[in-house]
């Protein structure tokens, strides 16, 4: 009994005496660095084409298509034609799903390849550029809607000859609260920015012409015979279908005289005096004349914003230009 009570105390302090194995060390796994984005399989995800879209003229719009593990978002693009580059855009509109790009068209070759390259933003630290890729072949694209809203045009439309050699007259239907025509609302036909207001020959203040940039097409567009309705220093982009004036007498027959222009220089915005010299007519109706490619059904208008007598008469070729004409013409619609 004594020798059991004895083993007993030699192993109790035996498992006493034996020291603690050391502390267990809990390691922190390093953070992997980022995966770098597989290009390939994002450039698969990327579905991107050159569209028209009614008063924006042409975009560029990408869709996902779901492939990528990747989240990304497009924070610029870079365009390019032949080989050359044109510009860079990185604000984009939300239109049917897609994220479509404002590209300004008066700085395209019409039937000429376009190419982009497209910076994506992966997260904060990461940004990628994919590889050259085409969006299709630039064609013209209509973006001007009707200056009198609903309303048709009149019995009268002055066309481009040597007389009037840059401009189209358009006329309203009169109207009973619009008698010819006189005092009815003219309707700006896309996004513009009013750069100046001037008068006929001699100052005469009876003779009224507004001259607009255009930029999400890049054309400047006049509008004469109109009175402005706002104040003189208001500077902003107005919205397709403002209502900016008011037909006048002057001429008498209220009409719109309207030219549309494509700028030379890029380096800035042409302002008083400058575009009376500047001689890039485009034929609204006839745009393929100037600048090539296909013609339009309805020339730079778009075709739903038309009333139907003027669709009809540009359908029958009422409007093929003659520029060689000796007298100013007047045609009669009706």
């Amino acid at each position: 009994m004594k020798k059991i009570l004895f083993l007993c105390i030699l192993s109790s302090l035996l498992v006493a005496c034996t020291p603690a194995p050391p502390p267990t060390l809990t390691t922190i796994p390093t953070p992997a660095p980022t995966a770098t984005p597989d290009l390939s399989s994002i450039s698969d995800s990327i579905d991107a084409q050159l569209i028209p879209i009614n008063e924006h003229g042409n975009m560029i719009c990408i869709e996902y298509i779901e492939k990528s593990d990747f989240p990304f978002i497009p924070s610029e693009i870079s365009v390019s034609q032949n080989d050359v580059f044109v510009e860079k855009v990185s604000d984009y509109e939300e239109i049917d799903k897609k994220k479509c790009f404002e590209i300004i068209d008066a700085k395209y070759q019409v039937d000429q390849l376009v190419n982009i390259e497209i910076t994506l933003k992966v997260d904060d630290d990461i940004e990628i550029t994919t590889q050259p890729s085409s969006v299709g072949t630039f064609k013209l694209a209509p973006f001007l809607g009707w200056f009198f809203g609903e309303n048709g045009i009149g019995n009268r439309v002055s066309v481009p000859s040597k007389q009037h050699r840059d401009a189209y007259d358009f006329a309203p239907l009169s109207s009973k609260e619009y008698p010819n025509g006189l005092g009815q609302p003219v309707f700006l036909p896309s996004s513009g920015i009013l750069i100046t207001k001037e008068y006929g020959p001699d100052d005469r203040k009876d003779i009224h012409n507004m001259f607009f940039y255009l930029p999400e097409v890049g054309y400047y567009l006049q509008i004469g015979h109109t009175n402005w309705i706002y104040s003189e220093n208001e500077e902003k982009i107005y919205e397709p279908n403002t209502i900016i004036g008011n037909l006048t007498n002057e001429t008498g027959w209220p009409h719109v005289h309207t030219t549309l222009r494509i700028p030379q220089n890029w380096n800035r915005i042409y302002y008083e005096g400058e575009l009376k010299e500047h001689k890039s007519f485009i034929d609204i109706i006839n745009p393929h004349i100037q600048l090539g490619g296909e013609k339009l059904p309805c020339g730079f208008f778009i075709c739903s914003t038309l009333p139907d007598i003027f669709i009809d008469k540009i359908d029958s070729g009422f409007f093929d230009p003659n520029y060689d004409a000796t007298i100013g013409e007047v045609k009669k619609l009706y």
